[in-house]
């Protein structure tokens, strides 16, 4: 594959499979921006790479998700992580604060909280301690609501070494988290760690109560949010479909974003980002550049034809103090896509809403017809 990239962000093509063995050949490029209050975004002089592997904490099958890799094949909507640590104004150590995050039309809010936990006492029962004072939370899945509880019958010296699931009461909808509880005996001598970030709206008042969990970084593939989309693999699956994706998979299973971060369709460059309790400035008001990527793919034949690469990641690292876009289009084999040129032009005015999602679907004759990215 002949590839010119005259933009300064990175790019790859890859190939990538869905259902009945139909096979897609994807273009992605992604590009890295500063982030700074009241000024714009600028291109960084040296680019993050494509992000080509999942990351987390520690090990993947007991700690939170940090980032996903970018190598899928595309998104119906452009999706929004905010990665890192949410910081106090000024830097000075707070019990808790308020915290917001708008990008588009995109909002999303909550309280974080020092460290704190469940404590039983005579006169009170269980209550929540107060927060310690603290200078960073983080926003993965591991400080929000959740948690696995190892069962009564699993407990003790004989049976501690045994790791399989059946040992423990998980809270599906976040196994990484803290607070969960489940319905087994609590220990009243023991504390028991609650959630950091909350919704200011359900805030956490009995140790028993279960709630959503409330996090702003992205959604592994076995959350429920998204398994549910993954289709049905079941002995009809496997004698006719094998190795390639079940008939009813739906595409909406790749948006990784939590549900309040996923736009309805995708961004194109020049919406505005607010940052509120985010960082020691309290607030960082900016806008995605004003930038779209063009792509003009010439097949075998020697036809060339311009089409616009959706935007349809946007993450933004606190940590880091960067914004990276992925930006990308796939196109069926069946085109022949040879040679791939990529250019950054301006994206025009700002843009409030977002273009609406094409659905993936057979028999597509041009990459301007590609769904999905």
């Amino acid at each position: 594959m002949d590839v010119e990239n005259h933009s300064p962000f990175p790019h790859m093509v890859i190939e990538k499979a869905t259902t009945k063995g139909r096979f897609f050949d994807v273009v992605i490029v992604a590009g890295s921006f500063t982030l700074a209050h009241g000024q714009p975004v600028l291109a960084m002089d040296e680019q993050m790479p494509i992000q080509c592997v999942d990351r987390y904490v520690g090990a993947p099958e007991s700690t939170p998700f940090l980032e996903e890799t970018h190598l899928v094949v595309g998104k119906q909507r452009t999706d929004v992580h905010v990665l890192g640590h949410a910081r106090p104004v000024d830097g000075k150590p707070a019990t808790h604060w308020p915290i917001g995050v708008r990008v588009g039309p995109l909002t999303k809010t909550a309280q974080v909280t020092g460290l704190r936990a469940w404590h039983w006492t005579p006169l009170r029962g269980w209550h929540l301690t107060k927060p310690e004072p603290t200078t960073a939370v983080p926003l993965h899945a591991g400080m929000a609501y959740g948690g696995a509880v190892r069962r009564a019958r699993y407990r003790g010296p004989a049976t501690d070494d045994i790791h399989d699931a059946q040992a423990f009461d998980t809270y599906q909808p976040n196994p990484v988290g803290r607070g969960y509880v489940g319905d087994a005996e609590l220990d009243r001598a023991q504390f028991y760690l609650a959630p950091q970030i909350e919704d200011v709206q359900k805030p956490l008042r009995d140790i028993r109560e279960r709630l959503a969990p409330v996090c702003f970084g992205p959604v592994p593939r076995w959350n429920p949010q998204r398994a549910r989309h993954a289709g049905t693999y079941d002995d009809a699956w496997r004698a006719e479909h094998f190795p390639y994706l079940p008939p009813d998979f739906d595409f909406a299973f790749y948006q990784s974003a939590q549900p309040d971060l996923i736009a309805n369709g995708w961004l194109k460059g020049n919406e505005p980002i607010t940052l509120i309790g985010c960082d020691a400035t309290g607030r960082i008001d900016t806008q995605l550049p004003d930038i779209q990527l063009l792509a003009l793919l010439t097949d075998n034949n020697g036809l060339t034809q311009p089409v616009q690469m959706r935007l349809d990641t946007v993450t933004i690292d606190l940590d880091a103090q960067c914004v990276q876009l992925v930006w990308r289009r796939a196109v069926p084999k069946e085109w022949g896509l040879r040679k791939v040129m990529l250019a950054a032009i301006p994206a025009g005015p700002a843009q409030r809403g977002a273009e609406q999602p094409i659905h993936i679907h057979r028999g597509h004759s041009s990459p301007a017809e590609v769904a999905n990215g």
